[in-house]
């Protein structure tokens, strides 16, 4: 990887992990927690990417309406498990859809670090995390995606996004080759 890099955690909240996925729960916040560990004690930059909706579901992603509302403000389920909570001077990237780019302030934040390449890790594979790596792509930044740190509750779809992104707009690494970047 080539200059400063920023990590970026897509999703980490508590409501997506309750649901089915592979790897399972565990396993995503263990490879997500040992990349925020390293990143923090490399002072590297970190930005957290949140959905968070309204409860009155006003500004949820249509088919979630009307049985399934997920992240709603003020929930539990909105916040990130433990051992992956924003820390003081992390960004923390507000939204309703898929693209956490979406949020003005993320981009200028990433920038204002100096970031040239963003690590991405999170849930799920095919939806948020893909958004995001594009969202990133299209504006400019190196991408890498954290293989062991990505979660999924339809693994063929998400093989099939990775082996897509992997060849078009991402290097598909693993933490062991990630962490060594920051020696």
């Amino acid at each position: 990887m080539n200059g400063p890099i920023g990590l970026l955690l897509v999703d980490m909240q508590e409501d997506f992990f309750a649901r089915g996925m592979t790897p399972t729960r565990d396993e995503v916040i263990a490879g997500a927690a040992q990349l925020l560990q390293a990143f923090r004690a490399a002072g590297a930059p970190v930005a957290h990417i949140h959905t968070v909706c309204a409860p009155d579901g006003s500004d949820a992603m249509p088919h979630w309406l009307p049985d399934k509302m997920l992240c709603v403000a003020g929930t539990p389920g909105v916040l990130a498990p433990e051992p992956l909570r924003p820390a003081e001077g992390e960004f923390v990237a507000i939204k309703q859809h898929y693209d956490g780019f979406v949020d003005p302030g993320l981009e200028p934040w990433l920038r204002a670090q100096g970031v040239e390449t963003v690590v991405v890790c999170g849930v799920y594979t095919q939806t948020c995390v893909r958004a995001a790596v594009l969202g990133a792509y299209q504006r400019g930044f190196k991408v890498v995606m954290a293989t062991d740190a990505l979660g999924t509750d339809d693994v063929q779809f998400a093989n099939m996004n990775l082996a897509w992104l992997g060849a078009r707009a991402a290097k598909l690494l693993d933490n062991s080759a990630i962490l060594e970047t920051l020696r």
